[in-house]
């Protein structure tokens, strides 16, 4: 067997035969190998305007689901208002999308997180460990995506998505986001509601820097987090001589997708990698809906 190559398609070959008296019977098998990289879609662009004009796509108000590399486009109209907008693609599986021909990118909310290692309680007490507090089992780790204001016409926006594996196109929806922040401050000297020593059990009560978001709302994310000497006031924290490195990781674990959640201010939580001997917590962090 020969073949050719790339660059060079023909060949000659020279192989010694074994004939017979009378007639001999030759065949030759010519095969032609050749693939093309990519889909006709993405050839033809369907995601930018002249490619999505230049096609006839079918319409219909129930459009094929859970079929595998499907094309789907829809014009819709921007949210009204300046908050952000985001793409909701939970109910898609695998593929890339665009809007007004601006690639949005790829999406994956079919590849989810282990379903075990969550519980309803949260305990950060002992030794630190990146599975205590584990949270969002089961999920995907994306199914909102940024859409950019600048991106979006007051009317007539084009949304182009290729699925590869098949998902249900009829739960795209679109939502904006309203931000708020919330802070907090509190030292380890503060007073509680409790007594700071129970003798009868031999549990501490430590103070607790308590966060809060507006009915609805939920944290979604940390700007500022430092136990040990943080500086300044809401908006403008700083750290201080003394901040121990873990307390943003802490702090995300504990509250984001939280609605509220408590913190106790307490080096049993964060550590104590520096001497002070009175410690503060400061936090500063996004509600959104």
């Amino acid at each position: 067997t020969q073949t050719g190559s790339y660059n060079i398609t023909s060949f000659t070959m020279n192989l010694p035969i074994t004939l017979k008296v009378g007639t001999n019977e030759i065949a030759l098998l010519s095969v032609t190998v050749g693939w093309q990289i990519g889909l006709k879609g993405e050839q033809q662009s369907l995601y930018s305007d002249a490619g999505t004009n230049a096609v006839q796509w079918d319409s219909g108000i129930n459009p094929p689901n859970q079929t595998a590399l499907m094309w789907y486009k829809t014009e819709f109209n921007a949210p009204k208002g300046n908050n952000a907008v985001a793409l909701d693609l939970s109910t898609m599986s695998k593929g890339q999308a665009w809007v007004n021909g601006h690639h949005i990118g790829r999406y994956f909310p079919s590849f989810t997180a282990p379903t075990d290692g969550c519980s309803d309680s949260c305990d950060y007490r002992g030794t630190y460990s990146p599975a205590n507090c584990a949270t969002s089992c089961g999920k995907a780790s994306q199914e909102w995506y940024h859409l950019p204001r600048s991106w979006l016409h007051p009317t007539n926006n084009v949304l182009v998505l290729l699925e590869e594996i098949g998902g249900d196109s009829s739960g795209i929806s679109f939502r904006t986001r309203h931000v708020d922040t919330i802070c907090g401050h509190v030292s380890q000297d503060s007073p509680t509601m409790n007594l700071i020593y129970e003798k009868s059990e031999g549990i501490k009560d430590y103070p607790h820097l308590d966060l809060q978001c507006s009915s609805g709302q939920h944290i979604s994310s940390i700007t500022f987090a430092s136990f040990g000497t943080p500086q300044g006031s809401c908006g403008k924290f700083y750290r201080g001589s003394c901040h121990e490195t873990m307390s943003s990781d802490i702090i995300e674990t504990l509250c984001l997708d939280q609605e509220e959640c408590s913190i106790p201010v307490s080096e049993d939580i964060f550590g104590k990698q520096c001497a002070d001997p009175v410690k503060s917590l400061a936090v500063e962090a996004v509600c959104s809906y």
